[in-house]
């Protein structure tokens, strides 16, 4: 599409290499545009997610978890970790970070920008939480992984 004058620029950027638009008319010709509403994507997604707990005899556990996300723009990651659990250690892309601190144990992890497309990031943290005793007989335990908002594939 070649650039015509007398275009706003608004609608020039919005065009500009788009093959969904052809503009055609007379020099003097009146074009009225307005811009169509769009529907929102989810923020990102969890491409994989991988957790290893390690659960003693006293009931207390260390978890260590691993996610890649894929996102756009400079979004933010949430977790919400298990009630009752302390966060040990956490990174992005390798780098040692403090996440942001919520309500109800919720951790955001702020995003490096995607500047229009697609940016895999990975997130790794560990923590820990106490269930009380295993049972010594029937050998049952449960352990409760972090929630998030985030669609996991």
């Amino acid at each position: 599409m070649s650039h015509a004058t007398g275009l706003s620029r608004w609608l020039g950027e919005t065009l500009a290499g788009s093959p969904l638009a052809v503009i055609e008319g007379t020099p003097n010709a009146t074009v009225l545009a307005k811009p169509l509403p769009q529907v929102p994507t989810a923020d990102g997604t969890v491409q994989l997610a991988h957790y290893r707990t390690r659960i003693v005899a006293d009931g207390s556990s260390i978890t260590e978890a691993r996610a890649e996300l894929e996102h756009e723009g400079a979004s933010r990651f949430a977790i919400n970790l298990p009630a009752d659990s302390t966060l040990l250690i956490c990174s992005l892309n390798g780098q040692t970070i403090k996440p942001i601190a919520g309500e109800n144990q919720r951790l955001e992890f702020p995003l490096p920008p995607g500047e229009g497309k697609a940016v895999k990031t990975e997130i790794a943290f560990s923590f820990t939480a106490a269930k009380g005793r295993l049972d010594d007989v029937s050998g049952k335990v449960s352990a409760d992984l972090p929630l998030t908002p985030w669609f996991i594939h």
